[in-house]
């Protein structure tokens, strides 16, 4: 008695097992692939507000009535009076509309990078939300933010991440991820009614005979005929919160935040900084300071020499060659968990870490008052697009601002995850002894709003 025939005979039929063949090898791994991906069918939304600015719950989309910017609110948690402070200006007299609801964030969760790799840190993550009391609900999910890795002992200190006594410190692309909008110039307070003295936020540093000029985006400077010396705009900050003070009041950057409009925390000063604006300037130097007192960074700009130096407490640190341009290009400088960042076109010229270096003695302090942040010229240019951006500032689980830390290192196998709305975030601060691992889902993919 003959078998049958495995593999047919006629080159017709062979052609055709072949392509059959093929065509498995090259879709079954895509197909687990999108497997992989959950949220293609069934759809996932961002519920409550834990991490905004991040990912966004239900949540109002406010236009201000003042300068024209738009943010977003709780609309689970927002003040009686139906009214919301502008953070960009201060603006208090803002209506929240039913018709600026908007639904959480979509997002999509991919599970395929924890299959071969471990979770890294500032990783933004879907888990299976840890059961606290007696009681056994159903499988919760939360989404937040990688903040410890497993035999680490998480801290927080100055509103600042460590590892014992060790900084988790970004790079300039996670900064970006995680910054919060402090103040964008292409906004400005337009209103008249409450007596604004000056709707600029940013100010020329000798305003007797300035040769800085105010435009539509920004502003130009004009050198004086053989003026070579730099003269510098200052950004001044204005609470923008619902303090009884006047909004155009000087204050200090502190984690004020547009979607916590009714629930009050203190509020803390922010060190970490950046600053992203652009340039148009093709001779000449283009300045930029940034205080951390006791601590100034300065970043000189020498165009005609193609030359970046970098200053601390006015002694050089160091010296890199600009990237070629047409005159016209991004700068981002920013201060950051202890370091110096800056880049142009976003290429990154300058890292390094500043908190430990020595403070020469001849330093001056300095003043109360004093703008963090500074860019000047002495050849002509013109800066538009200024924006101020800053750090999460992580507080206790009781929503202070003390320096906290766990009672021990985490064990192996588990992770410290923090939400990036510090003051409503439900977390490993409350949860305590870290997520296993098994317990993540998979990395979250924001989808838009």
């Amino acid at each position: 008695m003959s078998l049958p025939r495995l593999i047919p005979t006629d080159p017709l039929s062979r052609l055709r097992l072949s392509v059959m063949l093929l065509m498995v090898c090259v879709f079954a791994p895509a197909l687990f692939r999108l497997w992989c991906i959950k949220g293609l069918i069934r759809t996932i939304r961002i519920d409550g507000g834990s991490m905004a600015e991040a990912l966004y719950g239900n949540h109002f989309r406010v236009t201000c009535e003042d300068c024209g910017f738009t943010f977003r609110c709780d609309a689970d948690a927002f003040p009686d009076s139906r009214r919301a402070v502008c953070p960009n200006c201060g603006y208090r007299d803002n209506e929240l509309r039913d018709n600026d609801l908007r639904r959480g964030e979509r997002v999509l969760v991919d599970t395929w990078p924890y299959l071969w790799a471990a979770p890294q840190r500032w990783d933004l993550v879907m888990l299976v939300e840890p059961q606290t009391g007696n009681a056994r609900p159903a499988t919760a999910f939360a989404v937040k933010r990688i903040a410890a890795l497993p035999l680490e002992r998480p801290v927080i200190r100055d509103g600042d991440l460590h590892s014992d006594s060790d900084p988790h410190q970004k790079t300039l692309q996670q900064f970006r991820e995680q910054a919060v909008l402090v103040h964008d110039n292409d906004f400005l307070s337009s209103k008249r009614s409450d007596k604004l003295p000056k709707a600029q936020r940013w100010i020329p540093f000798s305003r007797m005979s300035s040769s800085w000029h105010p435009t539509s985006s920004g502003f130009r400077f004009v050198p004086e005929k053989g003026g070579e010396t730099v003269q510098w705009l200052e950004y001044q900050h204005w609470h923008c919160s619902a303090s009884p003070a006047p909004r155009t009041a000087p204050a200090k950057i502190r984690d004020n935040d547009s979607y916590n409009q009714a629930k009050g925390h203190e509020l803390y000063p922010v060190r970490d900084l950046l600053l992203r604006c652009r340039v148009k300037a093709k001779t000449g130097d283009v300045h930029v300071t940034l205080r951390d007192p006791p601590h100034i960074l300065t970043v000189e700009l020498k165009l005609d020499e193609r030359r970046c130096c970098v200053l601390k407490n006015d002694s050089p640190v160091g010296v890199d060659m600009l990237p070629k341009s047409s005159g016209e290009f991004q700068l981002e400088a920013a201060l950051c968990d202890g370091r110096f960042l800056f880049s142009v076109n976003r290429h990154v010229l300058a890292a390094f870490e500043y908190d430990g270096m020595p403070v020469r003695q001849n330093v001056r302090p300095a003043q109360a008052g004093e703008s963090p942040l500074r860019i000047g010229a002495n050849g002509p240019a013109e800066i538009s697009h200024l924006q101020v951006w800053r750090d999460i500032y992580h507080l206790t689980s009781n929503r202070l601002g003390d320096d906290w830390q766990a009672d021990a290192p985490l064990a192996d196998g588990r992770y410290f995850l923090l939400g990036d709305n510090s003051p409503i975030s439900i977390d490993s601060r409350h949860w305590g002894g870290g997520v296993a691992r098994d317990q993540i889902v998979g990395r979250v993919l924001p989808l838009g709003r």
